[in-house]
């Protein structure tokens, strides 16, 4: 019985190592996640202060306003930087945002509670902005530790 289990157990094992090597690795979005689409094209564009080729970005108060941070990379995790204007400048910016956009156009950008890019996550359509979340099933204000955008169209 045991010469049957064992050549089965590693059957899955290299059928499953198999798989993880076609699929490749992915950050699709965690659940749970919920989408804060709230402000559409111009209002979200981080473009205007950061450069037009920031993918995503962050603000320290509500409403995309005051304190500013922004990437060009598709990743960030752990978030390290620091508010670039507004009453927290110099300030660092992990933990301490209240809204973010996205820039891609076609990406979903997402910003997660673990500095992996797990657990809840809120995100946006590309070229939208908002608010992130406080509730307890989606803890992301003043509770961001990574930041990417992915699912491009």
């Amino acid at each position: 019985m045991t010469s049957i289990r064992r050549p089965t157990f590693l059957m899955v094992v290299v059928l499953a190592a198999a798989a993880l090597l076609f699929i490749g690795p992915s950050r699709a979005l965690a659940v749970p996640s919920t989408n804060i689409d709230l402000y559409q094209n111009g209002y979200a564009n981080c473009g205007y202060d950061a450069g037009s080729n920031a993918n995503y970005c962050l603000w320290y108060s509500p409403d995309m306003t005051n304190g500013h941070w922004s990437s060009t990379q598709q990743a960030v995790g752990p978030i390290a930087g620091v508010w670039t204007n507004g009453p927290d400048a110099g300030n660092p910016v992990r933990n301490a945002a209240a809204s973010m956009a996205d820039n891609t156009g076609v990406c979903h950008t997402a910003t997660w509670v673990n500095a992996n890019f797990t657990g809840p996550a809120n995100f946006v359509d590309g070229d939208w902005g908002g608010n992130l979340t406080s509730n307890p099933t989606f803890p992301l204000r003043n509770n961001e530790a990574s930041i990417d955008y992915n699912s491009c169209l």
